[in-house]
């Protein structure tokens, strides 16, 4: 995943390795604190490991505010 606070500089914040299953994963946006921010996802087929698939579900995203 990558953020954004400008839309021309990416940030990468957080890795989704490579599952066969569902993937759960957690990202601190603590530095962005504040500001508006896009997040994307990127899909990067690896060449060489036969077939690669042809996107990836990304659902189910949650941004939590955790208040300290």
């Amino acid at each position: 995943m990558e953020v954004s606070d400008d839309g021309v500089t990416w940030e990468r914040v957080g890795h989704v390795p490579p599952a066969d299953t569902d993937v759960t994963t957690d990202v601190d946006l603590t530095p962005f604190a504040g500001r508006l921010i896009d997040l994307r996802f990127a899909f990067d087929a690896v060449p060489g490991i036969g077939v690669a698939p042809d996107g990836w579900p990304v659902d189910d995203i949650r941004v939590l505010v955790v208040r300290r």
